[in-house]
């Protein structure tokens, strides 16, 4: 076994209490080597973890132990924190739910932010993100079911059933504007689009289920 694995550059601590007792090494309850851990092997949350932990060592390489709690002063240091690395998951499900409560969805653009909080580039990981719990993806859910949309493409879906709920249909001239109080809106142009990019296989599976239940509910009406 080589001496990497056996003798790591440093440790990470966590700062897990011990159930019992007061020994002074409580916080010592877990150690892990991130030097020696695959970052293809842990979810990206994790990896980001390990990268901070990497990242201060670097400053510090005499250091051969580092707590946890070391890092987060490390990273207020540099004007970040967990929350805005996306690692704090919990933390940032809170200002999306906050945006949520605000505007009624998460069609959240990429640079939008919520006190300071990048609640747009958190909502656009989670797009992304392929290990979400079961869990986490009920919450976001409960919120919004079509969170895994792009924004635009979400914000455009929507103005497009408040134009048919207020007598608009999927048929007509191309040109023709939204009703309501959403009169710039273009219902025809959009689902132009959507038929070329249907065509040309851009559309997720989402995205066609939504506008193929659109039509049959149409078909049904005038049916």
């Amino acid at each position: 076994m080589s001496n990497a694995v056996l003798q790591p550059r440093y440790w990470l601590a966590h700062a897990l209490e011990w159930p019992q007792g007061e020994s002074p090494y409580r916080e010592c309850a877990q150690a892990l080597a991130p030097p020696i851990i695959p970052r293809q092997m842990v979810s990206r949350d994790v990896a980001d973890i390990l990268a901070v932990a990497d990242a201060y060592q670097n400053e510090h390489p005499t250091r051969r132990l580092v707590f946890f709690s070391d890092l987060t002063l490390w990273l207020d240091g540099h004007g970040s924190d967990w929350g805005q690395r996306g690692t704090d998951w919990e933390g940032g499900y809170a200002y999306a739910k906050a945006f949520h409560r605000r505007h009624g969805h998460l069609a959240i653009p990429a640079t939008a932010k919520l006190d300071d909080y990048a609640v747009g580039a958190w909502m656009r990981r989670q797009r992304k993100a392929e290990n979400l719990t079961a869990d986490q993806v009920a919450k976001l859910d409960v919120l919004d079911e079509l969170w895994r949309l792009e924004p635009d493409w979400n914000r455009s879906y929507r103005r497009l059933l408040a134009y048919l709920a207020v007598g608009g249909t999927l048929d007509g001239p191309a040109n023709r504007t939204g009703l309501g109080d959403d009169p710039t809106f273009r219902p025809g142009t959009w689902l132009r689009k959507q038929d070329k990019a249907r065509t040309e296989g851009k559309l997720t599976d989402q995205q066609t289920a939504l506008l193929d239940a659109l039509t049959r509910r149409a078909e049904t009406v005038t049916g």
